[in-house]
């Protein structure tokens, strides 16, 4: 979801199916069952060419706009993907910095289609540096393990728990948010895609930052995850 005006605007990156919807504020019957994640980031005005050519990448399915005049000559890669035209050569993926209205530094990863790999263990592991806690929807087919194959761990968030003893925990398949931590920290990355077979053919990304304040919310979370086979997969 992108809002803007001349002064500046927000992007709200977020796992909610359906939302917002187009007419009027509603809360999807799901999201009030499964968990979501939602992170909602105030950019300058001159940091959202940079984000229409991150969603040239995810090629999002755009239902509902307004861009005209002046906004349209001043981010052609926006109406672009209003019109549903996206990248046509490779790199089929790509990393920019973004800084945000207060000076907040912030990773945007974004992949085609056609990248043809899973985002973290196939990039944003190695990208970033670090092993990889990773939060996603497990329900379905052709989920992927967790993968030590490489110099850095991506491990599969199996169950997620709120601090203190009578907080709830539950399994990451009743969770539908999609982010990720390293276990050491400093970075966390909220985003739209989840690890199995089907999402390494399909466009997406994730928004990171190496902030405290968002390492902390996120990292207690992890309470369980699935260790990799032999320590090799």
């Amino acid at each position: 979801v992108l809002l803007l005006d001349h002064d500046g605007g927000f992007w709200l990156v977020h796992s909610v199916p359906q939302f917002p919807p187009p007419d009027a504020y509603s809360w999807p019957q799901s999201a009030h069952t499964y968990g979501q994640t939602l992170l909602c980031v105030s950019f300058p005005f001159s940091q959202f060419s940079k984000i229409g050519k991150q969603l040239t990448y995810t090629y999002p399915m755009v239902y509902s706009y307004q861009l005209e005049g002046v906004f349209a000559q001043e981010f052609p890669d926006l109406e672009n993907v209003i019109n549903g035209h996206h990248i046509g050569q490779e790199p089929w993926n790509s990393s920019i910095t973004l800084t945000s209205r207060a000076g907040a530094v912030f990773q945007s990863f974004a992949k085609f289609c056609k990248f043809g790999d899973d985002l973290y263990s196939g990039w944003l592991a190695a990208a970033l540096g670090t092993n990889l806690q990773v939060q996603f929807w497990q329900k379905g087919t052709g989920i992927l393990p967790s993968n030590c194959s490489g110099t850095w761990q991506v491990l599969n968030v199996n169950q997620i728990a709120f601090p203190g003893p009578a907080s709830p925990s539950f399994s990451s398949t009743e969770d539908h948010s999609k982010w990720c931590v390293s276990p050491l920290g400093p970075w966390t990355c909220v985003g739209d895609m989840n690890r199995n077979q089907g999402e390494e053919q399909r466009g997406g990304g994730t928004l990171c930052a190496q902030l405290p304040a968002l390492w902390k919310a996120f990292q207690p979370l992890v309470k369980k995850w699935q260790p990799c086979n032999a320590g090799k997969i």
